[in-house]
């Protein structure tokens, strides 16, 4: 591993939050944050001009254990009749311009609308939100773009409240 993809992984580990959970079987949600640069090695793998402020990697549902919720899919029916990523992508709109911002495909050539629906398939769907795709999301860039907390805090704890803000 090089320097710059040690240096990415640690600010990648650094800029996750734990944010609590209630009334799931999971423990707690992590908020994943990037930092561009480090993220994109090599720079001619992704978007130009590359954002120079953490962005928005995911929010997951997460073990006690730190271990990831696993997907949905046949091994894993976490919840019943979840919306579907399509649907999910479609209802969007309302947020589509500070998830542009905030969560975008770092990845060249892909559209930012692939990576959330890849994020709501694997983590969304098997979180709270499950049945609300748009809450899931807007919460979400709320929290990531709260002042309320320091990603660089280790191991800080934030309680999110029905309108996606942070205390704790």
């Amino acid at each position: 591993m090089g320097i710059k993809q040690f240096i990415g992984y640690s600010l990648l580990v650094l800029a996750s939050l734990v944010v609590s959970a209630q009334g799931s079987d999971f423990e707690f949600y992590k908020l994943s944050l990037i930092w561009p640069s480090s993220a994109c090695y090599p720079l001619s793998n992704c978007t130009t001009p590359l954002p120079t402020f953490f962005t928005i990697h995911g929010l997951w549902p997460t073990f006690a254990n730190d271990t990831a919720v696993p997907a949905y899919g046949p091994n894993n029916r976490c919840n019943a009749n979840p919306v579907g990523p399509d649907a999910a992508v479609a209802k969007l709109t309302p947020i589509k311009d500070r998830l542009n911002e905030r969560w975008p495909n770092l990845r060249a050539g892909v559209e930012n609308s692939v990576f959330w629906r890849h994020e709501w398939q694997k983590h969304g769907i098997c979180s709270d939100y499950y049945k609300d795709p748009l809450s899931y999301f807007n919460d979400t860039l709320n929290l990531a773009t709260s002042t309320t907390f320091d990603p660089f805090k280790d191991g800080q704890t934030v309680e999110v409240t029905s309108d996606g803000m942070g205390n704790g």
